[in-house]
């Protein structure tokens, strides 16, 4: 730990665009100290220790690096990577370009769940949503100064969606099943390879088969065996479409052996076959 550094190192090739509370009051609301966007070239790292503000980081393009001390981790497209307060932890470029959406959350009772978090990477469908829903934030505020209905509009579709890719219900407390489920299912998405069952999955958690089942479809909204698939088919569809991988390759990695059974369903989920996916955007 002692061999830790701060550090903020900021090429000026970079690119930025961001809002805080004196830009906007309202975000004080919600403990948004400060959220915006990012293009990182040439070099990008931060560091930080100790520090009193969550950070939570929506990559959309490119490629980074999640970084604690004695070990680094890869954050793809279509991930929400969570740095919570008072954790050794930051993040770099790890590649030509690296786009994201990023907030930094005040550590009070409105975020009191990411406290208990520790540094993590995950998948998250509302990415690119939160992406595009900032940049229109900052545009309409930076067009009425001081905030309009636009403004406030954005900012709540803002707020809901961070709250969705967190797994919080809008206007409530977070509970620590919300908490476990989501630390659950960020570990499942770094070994989706493994054959994972539903008992297996509600022992880590030292629930019952019944419990886990009813708390899944409390706060996803779908069992657990649909909802690992759907981590599944997104992993599948992220591979296939935007890094290129071949079928068979895309097959083993999510461990399905038989690619006859993986390509039956992706296309029962997507309504596509990998191989279209793979050679059309959809």
């Amino acid at each position: 730990m002692h061999e830790w550094q701060d550090c903020c190192e900021v090429s000026e090739a970079c690119q930025e665009k961001y809002l805080g509370q004196d830009d906007v009051k309202s975000l004080s609301k919600y403990s948004i100290l400060l959220c915006g966007t990012s293009l990182a070239k040439d070099h990008f790292k931060i560091c930080r220790s100790d520090v009193d503000f969550h950070v939570l980081l929506y990559s959309i393009k490119g490629q980074g690096r999640l970084l604690t001390p004695g070990s680094s981790q890869v954050i793809e497209a279509n991930t929400l990577t969570i740095l919570p307060a008072k954790t050794f932890s930051g993040f770099a470029l790890d590649g030509e370009e690296w786009e994201t959406a990023w907030f930094i959350l005040d550590s009070t009772e409105m975020w009191q769940g990411l406290s208990l978090s520790q540094p993590e990477v995950s998948y998250s469908e509302h990415a690119l949503g939160l992406y595009h829903a900032i940049n229109m934030f900052i545009c309409e505020a930076k067009m009425t100064p001081g905030g309009g209905h636009t403004t406030a509009a954005c900012l709540e579709l803002i707020l809901q969606l961070v709250q969705k890719s967190l797994f919080i219900e809008p206007k409530a407390n977070v509970s620590g099943a919300q908490i476990k489920l989501r630390h659950l299912f960020a570990e499942v998405e770094q070994q989706l390879q493994h054959p994972w069952t539903v008992a297996e999955l509600a022992s880590k958690l030292h629930y019952s088969e019944p419990h886990f089942f009813r708390l899944c479809m409390q706060y996803l909204g779908v069992s657990p065996k649909q909802y690992l698939l759907t981590l599944k088919m997104a992993r599948a569809k992220h591979l296939l479409v935007t890094q290129h991988w071949g079928v068979g390759q895309v097959a083993l990695a999510l461990g399905y052996y038989d690619v006859a059974n993986f390509s039956n369903r992706f296309k029962k989920f997507y309504g596509v076959s990998p191989s279209m996916a793979r050679n059309h955007t959809f």
